[in-house]
């Protein structure tokens, strides 16, 4: 499994927020929920310590991220012929099978 890994010092202007609205600041491509996540499940260290997302950082702490590589999703649609039970200009109605997924998430990556 390949790991995204960065290291962050704290500096001034991050001191005494929690860690997750830190990293947050300096990560803002991720969700605040997804750091979280990351510190419960032990992915960030400060001080070579693993934390808690309500821990404050202070000036100079160093923080530490070794996390798993997301896998990307494929947002291409699918052919699929669907029953269509009507149809006018402004709407359709299909019969979609019950265990056809509808749009990509964890465990059902297309």
């Amino acid at each position: 499994m390949k790991l995204i890994q960065q290291s962050f010092q704290i500096e001034k202007q991050q001191a005494g927020n929690r860690l997750d609205h830190a990293l947050h600041l300096l990560l803002p491509e991720y969700s605040r929920s997804r750091i979280q996540d990351w510190i419960q499940q032990g992915f960030v260290s400060v001080n070579d310590e693993l934390c808690k997302p309500r821990q404050k950082v202070f000036d100079g702490d160093m923080v530490d991220l070794d996390v798993p590589e997301q896998v990307r999703i494929s947002d291409q649609p699918q052919a699929v012929n669907f029953e269509i039970l009507y149809q006018d200009e402004d709407i359709i109605l299909v019969n979609k099978p019950s265990n056809l997924v509808v749009h990509p998430a964890a465990g059902h990556l297309d």
